[in-house]
């Protein structure tokens, strides 16, 4: 009987420490450096999403634009002021309105014509924050815009020589009416340098929806768009202030 009972518990105790070693195997194999690396990483990742969220509203900004400015130095008389204001939602999303005044006093360097406009222009649209995961306040963004202006322009000096007749004439076109829808592509880079100030830049693609002609003329400058053509470029630099709101635990 005793030998059973020792047959019993040396069986038993076999077993168990069997059991134990088949297991730490299983999980050593499992458990590589490899996997573990993955794991953390996974880790760290489900940790930041319970965290660390966003607010509805995470930001109110107001920019002003200096490109116009500088441009005007080497520009053929053209010159812009430019303001706006955007909305951040939840670091991701940024609706803006650009309100600005554009006007042109040029003259050709072939002829003495001279063309003149002057005219509010605004324009409504949306950023993306292609880097709102990484909760940081320099991004990269593309965005959309809708912008339209009406203005009147003036042009002054032209002329018309008739070879049959042997005359020229000289005419001029006062306060011609004129409309333009456009829409823009816009590629930016922000960066927020001390507290709630910072500065962005932007490449813009112009391309026009409809630009209205006169019986006999076209406007060749469009304040908000540029010289009158089938697409244009250009570029803006603004000074921005921005009200951020806190983000906040899940």
């Amino acid at each position: 009987m005793k030998r059973r009972i020792y047959i019993f518990i040396v069986l038993t105790i076999s077993l168990f420490a069997f059991h134990n070693t088949a297991l730490g195997n299983v999980i050593y194999r499992v458990s590589t450096p490899k996997e573990n690396n993955q794991l953390r990483r996974q880790y760290n990742k489900e940790k930041r999403k319970m965290e660390i969220q966003e607010p509805v509203l995470s930001s109110i900004t107001l920019n002003a634009d200096l490109f116009g400015f500088a441009y005007s130095i080497f520009s053929q008389g053209i010159t812009t002021a430019e303001i706006g204001m955007e909305i951040g939602f939840r670091n991701h999303f940024f609706p803006t309105v650009e309100l600005g005044y554009g006007w042109a006093d040029s003259d050709t360097k072939s002829s003495n014509i001279n063309y003149q406009t002057k005219a509010p222009y605004f324009r409504i649209g949306m950023d993306y924050n292609m880097m709102y995961k990484k909760h940081q306040d320099c991004f990269i963004t593309l965005g959309l815009r809708y912008g339209h202006s009406s203005f009147d322009y003036s042009v002054t000096g032209m002329r018309f020589d008739s070879p049959y007749h042997g005359t020229t004439l000289n005419f001029d076109i006062d306060n011609a009416h004129s409309k333009a829808d456009w829409f823009e592509l816009v590629f930016g880079l922000r960066a927020m340098f001390w507290k709630n100030f910072g500065m962005s830049w932007s490449l813009r693609f112009k391309m026009p929806f409809k630009i209205t002609d006169n019986t006999n003329s076209k406007p060749w400058y469009v304040p908000g768009y540029g010289k009158n053509r089938e697409t244009s470029i250009s570029g803006s630099y603004r000074l921005l202030f921005s009200i951020p709101f806190k983000m906040k635990a899940k």
